[in-house]
């Protein structure tokens, strides 16, 4: 099963149904309705899929009202949320972790291993950057995250 499939039957127990290939009337990816999430019938492949789809699950667990104004400061805070949340879900420190121990070396191999974009990763590394600081030390890696980089301490 890959990431995106993942999601999918996640989705499917949270009671969320799930409508792909969605002939989206905006420039919109995904939204969601109630318990509908709509995919555009613009994503190509099963790792953009994922990245929407995992922000709109996300969107599902966390937004309280309409978010559709991003002029409000309240919408903008739920979408940071729900973002923040989806980059968690999908890739994380420990994720980052598992791809260089896996050999992965440079973002593509990386977000190909995770199962996301190069543009998502980008985005969650910018994201944990914000939240971490450029360096993250663990009790047996150090992580540069600008450039991505993972070194042992031993």
């Amino acid at each position: 099963m890959d990431e995106y499939e993942i999601l999918l039957q996640h989705a499917a127990d949270c009671g969320l149904t799930v409508i792909e290939d969605f002939p989206m009337e905006s420039e919109a990816l995904g939204l969601i309705f109630g318990n509908t999430i709509a995919l555009s019938s613009s994503l190509q492949t099963s790792a953009e899929k994922a990245c929407v789809l995992a922000e709109e699950i996300a969107h599902a667990e966390l937004t309280v009202t309409d978010i559709t104004d991003m002029s409000r400061w309240q919408s903008r805070h739920e979408e940071i949320k729900a973002r923040r949340q989806s980059h968690d879900r999908l890739i994380n420190i420990s994720g980052l972790l598992d791809a260089y121990k896996s050999g992965y070396q440079n973002r593509y191999e990386a977000a190909k291993y995770l199962g996301v974009t190069e543009d998502f990763l980008q985005a969650a590394v910018d994201e944990y950057i914000a939240r971490y600081g450029p360096v993250i030390v663990d009790s047996n890696y150090i992580i540069t995250l600008n450039p991505i980089g993972i070194f042992s301490r031993f």
